[in-house]
């Protein structure tokens, strides 16, 4: 049996006003995940919990686009 998983990702860069869809040709391979999870170590301390963590490897191709321009980017991940 073979199973095989899809996604994409839209992205909104902060100096932008229209959504970048990324393939999964953008995605580098094996990159995408999506972690739920109180801390990293899965302890807990107050005022240091977040619900979940997206980390992702992309390709994004533009004029002016680097590691920069990307922070505080809004991300839709679809799978």
């Amino acid at each position: 049996m073979v199973i095989e998983e899809h996604s994409r990702i839209e992205i909104l860069l902060p100096n932008e006003t229209d959504w970048r869809e990324l393939s999964e040709n953008d995605i580098i391979q094996n990159s995408l995940s999506i972690t739920s999870k109180c801390m990293d170590d899965g302890s807990f301390m107050l005022g240091g919990v977040f619900s979940a963590q997206l980390s992702a490897k992309l390709r994004i191709s533009g004029k002016n686009v680097n590691s920069y321009t990307v922070i505080g980017a809004k991300i839709k991940v679809y799978s």
